[in-house]
Formats: structure tokens, sequence, C-alpha cells
């Protein structure tokens, strides 16, 4: 399996997994995206790579960035990754906030 055919793998099974778990059908992916539920279809199966807009707006319509659709892992853990990131950035501002509220 060359590189190329790796990275469409990779992005067929997280644009899948991603729809599956915002709960959209195909058909409504593709009614967000303005594509064709045909187009989905093969993108999800791995047979044709999608134009780069088509990219921007399924990444958009799943709500997330479209890097993230090429990450070569599970996608959850990604976006958990990401959660976590701004939990911690919130929990150290809030207490940023606390303190200057404390100081004045």
């Amino acid at each position: 399996m060359n590189e190329t055919t790796k990275i469409r793998a990779i992005m067929a099974y997280n644009i899948r997994k991603l729809r599956e778990t915002r709960g959209f059908t195909q058909q409504e992916l593709a009614t967000k995206c303005k594509i064709t539920p045909l187009a989905v279809c093969k993108i999800e199966g791995g047979k044709v790579w999608p134009k780069d807009s088509s990219v921007e707006s399924i990444a958009s319509a799943l709500g997330v960035e479209s890097q993230d659709l090429f990450v070569n892992k599970r996608i959850e853990d990604t976006l958990n990754e990401k959660i976590d990131v701004l939990q911690k950035t919130l929990s150290e501002l809030q207490g940023l906030t606390a303190a200057i509220n404390k100081a004045n």
C-alpha cells in the first residue's frame, strides 16, 4: 500500500467514524457539504480523493479541523487530547482570574 492510499484510508475511516459519532447519515453529511451522497460513500470507502473544498466542508460539518481528518490514530483520541489541553488552559485561566480578583 503506497503512502497516498494509506492517507486516503485514514481520512476515509476518520470521516466515517466522525459522521457516525455525530449521528449523521451519509445523505445528511452530503447535504451539509453540498456534495452528493454517492461522493460521501466513495470518500468513506476510500475509493476517491475529495477536492480540497470538499475536505474543508466535510471537516466543518463534522466540527473538526481539516487536518484532523488525516491523523493516523483514532480520531476520538486526537479530539480527547485537544479537549484535555483546552480544559487545562481553562483551569489555568480560572486560577489567574481568581488571583487577580483577590489582589484587587
